[in-house]
């Protein structure tokens, strides 16, 4: 930016009818002119080398066409390269058996396809299908539940209540088997039910005075 002609100080008023001077552009600054190319269009197609080359009208290549007895060989290799893939043991196969099923799955319980046939209405188990043992805490002695035992009864001492439960009571007896040969003699309380009453002596504690 060109300063004006004459100085002034700070803040101080400016001539408005004072113009500065105008800039002055030289010929190297003008844009150049558009001018028509001194060469001719007409001759440089004329003189490219485009039209000088000659296409060849022969295929540039062939299509390969295979043969049947090369698809032959290439199924026969197809087939060898399956069956050794198949054979090799292929982890994702859910058919083949994995080292780290449990024995139940390698072997499925025949109870499971009774399970998903008809359903069959719950009944009272088997005693002899699940069998019951109680031991003897002296002798360790296992001894069999036998119950039902159908004629025979066990026989209580006479310092235990039998069951009042009818269902129950058939199969224990309080006489001797002295009296009742029929009787078989309880090794264990663990045949007298739980829900049996025991009468608590009744006395009276005198305290001193």
């Amino acid at each position: 930016m060109i300063s004006p002609s004459k100085k002034r100080t700070i803040l101080s008023s400016k001539n408005i009818n004072q113009k500065p001077r105008a800039v002055v552009k030289g010929n190297e600054l003008r844009s150049p002119s558009k001018r028509r190319s001194q060469i001719d269009t007409d001759y440089a197609l004329r003189r490219s080398p485009i039209k000088t080359i000659q296409i060849s009208k022969a295929a540039q290549f062939m299509l390969y066409e295979e043969t049947a007895e090369e698809r032959n060989i290439t199924i026969h290799r197809h087939n060898e390269i399956y069956n050794n893939n198949n054979s090799v043991s292929n982890e994702n196969n859910p058919s083949q058996v994995k080292e780290n099923l449990s024995p139940a799955k390698i072997c499925p319980d025949e109870r499971a396809f009774l399970r998903e046939g008809e359903r069959i209405a719950l009944k009272d188990l088997s005693v002899d299908e699940f069998k019951g043992y109680i031991q003897d805490p002296l002798t360790d002695e296992t001894i069999p539940l036998t119950l039902p035992l159908g004629d025979k009864k066990i026989s209580l001492p006479s310092f235990i209540t039998p069951p009042r439960n009818s269902k129950i009571s058939i199969f224990f007896t309080s006489k001797h088997q002295g009296q009742n040969p029929e009787t078989k003699i309880s090794r264990s309380t663990d045949d007298v039910s739980e829900k049996k009453v025991v009468r608590k002596l009744s006395f009276h504690v005198y305290e001193d005075e």
